[in-house]
């Protein structure tokens, strides 16, 4: 189970139940469908120090408003009689509880005993929370299940008033056999089912001597990369953009990369080679699942004043994209040309494109995917960046303000993902910052989700679209 295991979120409340759950939230069975859904990383930051980190951005909902976060985390286990190591690796700031199938196996500044709004009894520098911190629980493996398994996991803050929260969680299971003195070889006694791109490291054993470690990875399935989605021409800065300091709307330009592919793509070594000067080598995204998306920004901040953190963003490029069109081309670490595409600004190309608002979206994934006829303006101002660009309006059959929280309640259909987006005014220039995601739903039937009303601002705007199955 890795930080890109997708993992279900709520920051409890009496307003959404949570602070009447007790434990039952924490095995399997129990009813997450209201639930946040997400990859990676469940926090918030007010400085840029964890925000490669998020995935699930929680500030909304948790700042200033409950020191702590529920997570569950369900994995397949497919036997579990010849299991005997499993490790629980943890980033986290500040404390959490974790559990397996509902037993506690392991724990850092938590209170001997936890309520639903309880907080971390003491702090974890930024310097330690970013980094994986292991824990041995193979005393525990006994809890796992052949099938289905859920890991759950309090997150706690160290105080309403804190200015960051993070908390991800992997979780890794093996059968251990200690040989020849080397506590962490692993016995190879068959064949070993691999699902995902894997890599090994293995050495043998002749008497007592080891021979040198070999490495090797392996990739099942055909990982892809594209260039989904190019915002060259953002429409003009709003004047709250403008009073933030951002007056240059170049400023929030964004390429966004896809993995239209069945494997994860290693994005070690991968650059762009025409456009915009851009390494993952040491971005905060070097692998892409399938279905995932990476985007590359001009101006963080200026990307996050508009659309809102949490969005899987790995890093700024150097240059601008060009107004008039251009060649854009990412390439391996041998420099063989990945994908490419020359955008134009005039038919054949979409010109609604142009500073308009909407940015250049890939919309057809067959046959030649550079060619004009493949690509479309969005249906967003602003464009979907780190979204699919098949969505449709949802529709919202109730709310309630309470406090300083607005429900709503979507009317959801089985197999489709919902999101939230927000705006504080409807005027020229309008950009719909993403809120939240909820999904894929189980079943039809309403969805309730909770949202800010942050203090001092006089209205928000929110609009709920569907990702179709």
């Amino acid at each position: 189970m890795t930080s890109n295991t997708l993992r279900k979120v709520l920051v409890p409340s009496a307003a959404n139940g949570g602070s009447n759950l007790g434990t039952l939230w924490l095995t399997n069975g129990f009813n997450d469908t209201t639930w946040t859904s997400g990859q990676r990383g469940i926090g918030y930051e007010t400085a840029p120090d964890y925000l490669p980190f998020i995935g699930i951005n929680v500030d909304a909902t948790m700042r200033g408003v409950n020191g702590s976060v529920f997570i569950r985390i369900p994995f397949n286990v497919a036997l579990t009689n010849q299991l005997n190591y499993m490790v629980l690796r943890m980033r986290f700031d500040d404390g959490f509880t974790a559990f397996l199938n509902g037993q506690p196996i392991a724990a850092a500044n938590a209170p001997t005993s936890l309520s639903w709004d309880s907080f971390a009894t003491a702090a974890n520098s930024d310097a330690a929370a970013v980094l994986f911190r292991d824990f041995d629980v193979s005393a525990f493996v006994g809890a796992l299940r052949p099938g289905e398994n859920i890991l759950a996991i309090q997150g706690l803050n160290v105080s309403l008033a804190s200015s960051d929260f993070l908390i991800d969680a992997e979780l890794v299971v093996a059968q251990r056999r200690i040989v020849g003195g080397l506590p962490t070889a692993l016995v190879y006694t068959g064949p070993i089912p691999l699902s995902d791109r894997t890599l090994f490291r293995a050495r043998v054993l002749n008497g007592a001597e080891w021979s040198a470690l070999h490495e090797a990875s392996f990739v099942v399935g055909t990982p892809e990369l594209v260039i989904s989605e190019l915002h060259y021409h953002p429409s003009n800065p709003s004047a709250a953009e403008i009073l933030a300091g951002f007056t240059d709307e170049n400023a929030f330009e964004f390429v966004e990369l896809f993995n239209p592919g069945t494997a994860t793509f290693d994005l070690n070594g991968v650059h762009f080679v025409q456009g915009i000067d851009f390494d993952f080598t040491t971005a905060a995204i070097t692998q892409l699942a399938p279905g995932a998306y990476a985007l590359v920004v001009q101006n963080r901040a200026a990307f996050e004043q508009r659309y809102g953190v949490g969005l899987p963003v790995a890093g700024e490029y150097t240059g601008r994209l060009s107004n008039a069109g251009e060649h854009v081309a990412v390439a391996d670490a041998d420099g063989n040309i990945i994908f490419e595409v020359i955008y134009g600004t005039a038919a054949p190309w979409p010109a609604e494109a142009d500073g308009s608002g909407p940015s250049l979206e890939l919309h057809n994934l067959s046959g030649d995917r550079s060619a004009p006829d493949h690509w479309r303006a969005s249906t967003m101002s602003g464009g979907s960046p780190g979204l699919p660009v098949s969505i449709e309006t949802a529709s919202v059959s109730g709310l309630s303000l309470q406090g300083n929280q607005l429900r709503l309640s979507i009317s959801a259909e089985a197999g489709r993902t919902y999101h939230v987006f927000a705006t504080e005014s409807l005027a020229g220039g309008l950009v719909w910052r993403h809120e939240l995601m909820v999904g894929p739903v189980a079943s039809d039937g309403a969805i309730d989700v909770v949202l800010g009303m942050p203090a001092g601002i006089p209205a928000r705007f929110f609009k709920t679209v569907a990702t179709l199955p």
